[in-house]
């Protein structure tokens, strides 16, 4: 009975979530990235960066400060096989409807403790994945928007024309007016360094990259550019 009753809460919490502010919910990806592999990884150029003709930005994370109660989490994706991952979930459902039995909980109580245990089951789906992308080792930027009260980050939305079309995004300004952000913050900060892919590697490209920086504001970062040498060629 406790079970039933649990699970109908959390359900009505996700159906609250899905028509208030599921739309607005963006996820950025990237992959963690070893200093002592300066070219990157080859599996990840194949998979994401435009089959070794695009280019990968690296950023220093300790250049950024945690704050609390920030509506911008940055953490590691954890990946586990879909069994374990099903069974995690069984298990916290288990474990809130033994609290409740044993607590005597009335609705009101129970209706709060499903709603922390539908943000965790919205957590884990955002920072889990299947196992086999675990050579990724992926992290994730995600924009709660829940977590946003004083809606400071609504200015930056917006949208963009994707495979399917329009599609709503959160257009993120990376600077010292950016909400959470310290008042001297700067982009190129944060920026270690530039690859420029396998297969868009030449002295060209080198020079074109100068000048694309130079042309943006962005000349500083010149010296953080260099050339992906690992032999992958079409």
């Amino acid at each position: 009975m406790s079970i039933e009753i649990d699970l109908n809460q959390i359900h009505s919490w996700q159906s609250h979530y899905g028509e208030n502010d599921a739309f607005d919910l963006y996820v950025g990806c990237f992959s963690k990235h070893d200093p002592e592999l300066k070219d990157g990884r080859l599996a990840m150029w194949r998979g994401y960066g435009d089959y070794g003709n695009g280019a990968a930005i690296v950023f220093d994370t300790s250049k950024l400060q945690p704050v609390d109660e920030n509506p911008l989490i940055l953490a590691p994706v954890n990946y586990a096989n879909d069994e374990d991952r099903y069974q995690w979930c069984k298990q916290k459902v288990n474990r809130i409807a033994h609290h409740i039995s044993e607590e005597g909980l009335v609705n009101k109580d129970i209706r709060e403790a499903a709603y922390h245990v539908f943000q965790r089951f919205l957590l884990f789906s955002l920072f889990s994945k299947h196992i086999g992308f675990s050579e990724e080792e992926e992290w994730r930027v995600v924009y709660l928007k829940d977590r946003d009260r004083d809606s400071l980050f609504t200015s930056m939305f917006g949208y963009a024309h994707g495979k399917l079309g329009l599609e709503p995004k959160l257009k993120l300004k990376l600077n010292s007016s950016t909400p959470y952000f310290p008042p001297d913050f700067r982009f190129t900060d944060v920026v270690h360094s530039i690859i420029i892919g396998p297969r868009a590697s030449s002295p060209l490209s080198v020079f074109a990259t100068h000048r694309m920086l130079e042309q943006i504001g962005k000349g500083d970062l010149s010296e953080r550019v260099h050339e992906c040498k690992i032999p992958f060629r079409a």
